[in-house]
């Protein structure tokens, strides 16, 4: 029998099925890393491979009964380890955004951030009241992850040169989302405290 020995190159990581599964056992990663489960990540390889056999994914028109050649046999299992990669840094990164939303949702801004956030209060209530916030936001929102890139909160020993791979991107995407609504509640909050504040206004 002849395959196609070569192996398969997950250009995209993992497919959308993929992740939105890997999503799901996320709750138990939580406590697994919690509890230093180190049966979570055997659980999950066992379950993923059942669900899409890396065989198949390499070779999907060659039948199962088919016997492969020792040189697919080592392919298949790279193919294997390149998943479980895959799959360990998934998991690793959603930790990684977890412990990030202490600085993103909850935690305090810099003292450089605090100083330019106070000096565009009062453009923000300029932009309501002319009733230009999309402007606004776009403005902001261009300055802030210039300045201060999210990609250095997620992975500050990381090179800016080296490029990210689709889950980092995909990542990446989720916590500049959060930002953006903690620079939202940030404007609404202070917008309306110093409102509040003016003389003769209240």
């Amino acid at each position: 029998m002849q395959t196609h020995s070569r192996i398969v190159h997950y250009n995209h990581d993992l497919s959308a099925d993929q992740v939105s599964w890997l999503e799901e056992q996320d709750p138990s990663r939580s406590w697994a890393h919690q509890d230093d489960d180190t049966s979570f990540l055997p659980s999950v390889f066992e379950r993923f491979f059942v669900r899409w056999p890396v065989r198949k994914m390499m070779w999907p028109s060659i039948p199962t009964h088919h016997r492969l050649t020792e040189e697919d046999v080592k392919l298949e299992q790279d193919g294997e380890n390149q998943l479980k990669a895959y799959i360990t840094a998934f998991f690793e990164l959603r930790r990684i955004l977890s412990d990030s939303n202490v600085a993103i949702d909850g935690g305090n801004w810099t003292v450089d951030q605090s100083v330019w956030l106070a000096d565009h209060i009062d453009t923000y209530i300029s932009a309501v009241l002319a009733a230009d916030l999309n402007s606004f936001w776009c403005s902001v929102f261009d300055f802030f992850f210039q300045v201060w890139p999210i990609r250095d909160v997620l992975w500050p020993t990381m090179p800016a040169s080296r490029d990210l791979t689709g889950i980092q991107r995909r990542f990446l995407s989720v916590a500049e989302e959060q930002y953006k609504r903690r620079l939202k509640a940030f404007f609404r909050t202070h917008a309306y405290s110093q409102i509040l504040s003016d003389d003769g206004l209240f």
